[in-house]
């Protein structure tokens, strides 16, 4: 990338980031005064609701609307963010973890980024949902790649079969038509008949016949079209060789049996959707889950193994892409979507039962959401890590997984999509020839001690 298109990409992200801090300072529409409560907050490293930025810094989506409330409506917040702390499960005795453990047992008065869920909504009250969250699966784009038999690839099987077919009755024909003529040239065998057939489907120039020059003629005009055809696909395909063939759905995931399939559980309603449900390919697919503990793995995990996929929330996914597969101001998706999701759920922020101040938080919540500024901080949130990029330290630049990112930009870039035919392309090629030269070499020796 030249160094004015990194300087415009800079530019472009200090712009996001000034929008982003005017943004904060939105005004609600006045309901009431706190008169400078007190609350206690729980939540978890969890982009882009809530997360820590390089700098310290705490930001997120749900995070901007309890800043924007405590502005506007004089309230203060202690606010304990964790790494790798679960929304929460209820336990076999009836307790809780996480998140929703410190509702419960009075830990804390706000817990941000839980979905709602229908025993969580019998232990603590919830905002109404600022948003939908979908659970998705993401992969690695389909590199393209070569084939063994790149050679016989330009042309369909079925046109291979009428070729092959059209050379038996070329080669019949001719052999026919020397052997009923009553002449002196009928010397020649059918293995000469064959090779007269293969030498004029190779473009080669000998003395024929003048008998079958007719035939000869109809045959090397085939030959020419077909040939044609042939040489220009082929050149074309080596050059753009077809893209590997990725499910986008889960029942193609499924039936994709080659697939790992990676599965972020800090979402845990998602992974219950799994675990619980009855369905028979579901049960088949939940027993290829291998469990990561946050996105960040999941996606890192997918994006090593070009035969896997990361299941998870399609929220956080572009952010956890974004964070740990970016190259700093270079603004390129490296992984797909699936065209489906199979459950959604709705993210909210949760207080202890019973909480005086619900309807204050859900209206500004929802004031946020209506607004635009949810989905706007969920954007600047993913911007800010695509601005960042993965913070790489000189130790980590020769590693494999570095150089693969390197090599998926170069390629993005069209800066290698050009390259001069490998030996890759004719592996298939030099094998056959090295066989014949083979076989030749054997029947010479066998006629030399025979005879």
């Amino acid at each position: 990338m030249s160094s004015e298109s990194v300087r415009g990409v800079k530019a472009r992200c200090r712009t996001a980031e000034q929008q982003s801090h005017q943004s904060e300072s939105i005004l609600i529409k006045e309901i009431d005064n706190v008169n400078g409560m007190h609350f206690l907050v729980s939540a978890n490293d969890f982009a882009p609701h809530s997360f820590r930025k390089t700098n310290g810094e705490i930001s997120g989506n749900h995070y901007k609307v309890l800043e924007s409330g405590a502005l506007r409506f004089n309230f203060t917040y202690s606010l304990e963010i964790s790494e790798g702390k679960s929304t929460g499960v209820k336990l076999g005795n009836g307790s809780w973890s996480g998140m929703m453990n410190d509702i419960t047992e009075g830990a804390c008065d706000i817990a941000l980024v839980i979905a709602v869920t229908e025993n969580r909504m019998k232990a603590a009250d919830f905002t109404t949902p600022m948003g939908v969250s979908h659970l998705i699966f993401v992969s690695t784009v389909p590199f393209k790649s070569v084939s063994n038999v790149a050679l016989l690839t330009p042309l369909h099987y079925k046109v291979w079969i009428f070729i092959g077919i059209a050379f038996t009755f070329q080669t019949l024909g001719i052999y026919l038509m020397l052997k009923l003529r009553d002449d002196d040239a009928n010397g020649e065998s059918f293995l000469d008949v064959v090779l007269w057939t293969i030498g004029l489907s190779t473009e080669q120039s000998f003395p024929l016949p003048k008998h079958i020059k007719s035939i000869a003629v109809i045959w090397v005009a085939f030959v020419l079209i077909i040939g044609t055809g042939y040489k220009c696909n082929l050149a074309s395909f080596l050059s753009t060789p077809e893209p590997l063939r990725k499910p986008v759905t889960f029942l193609q995931l499924h039936n994709a049996t080659q697939y790992s399939v990676y599965f972020d559980i800090s979402g845990i309603s998602g992974y219950d959707f799994f675990r619980k449900s009855e369905q028979t390919w579901i049960k088949d697919l939940r027993k290829r889950i291998v469990p990561t503990s946050s996105t960040s793995d999941c996606v890192i995990s997918s994006f090593n193994d070009r035969t896997s996929v990361c299941i998870g929330w399609d929220i956080s996914l572009p952010v956890a892409v974004a964070k740990n597969l970016s190259v700093p101001y270079k603004h390129k998706v490296t992984m797909y979507q699936s065209m489906e999701y199979i459950v959604l759920t709705y993210p909210s922020i949760a207080f202890r039962k019973n909480f005086a101040f619900k309807n204050l938080f859900n209206f500004i919540g929802m004031s946020c959401f209506e607004a635009g500024l949810i989905q706007k901080w969920t954007k600047d949130a993913v911007d800010y890590f695509i601005c960042n990029g993965k913070q790489w330290s000189p130790s980590v630049n020769g590693t494999h997984f570095y150089e693969q990112l390197q090599n998926f930009y170069n390629y993005e870039n069209n800066s290698e999509n050009n390259q001069a035919l490998r030996m890759k392309h004719f592996t298939t090629l030099f094998l056959s020839f090295i066989l014949g030269l083979a076989f030749a070499t054997a029947t010479f020796l066998w006629e030399l001690i025979t005879y």
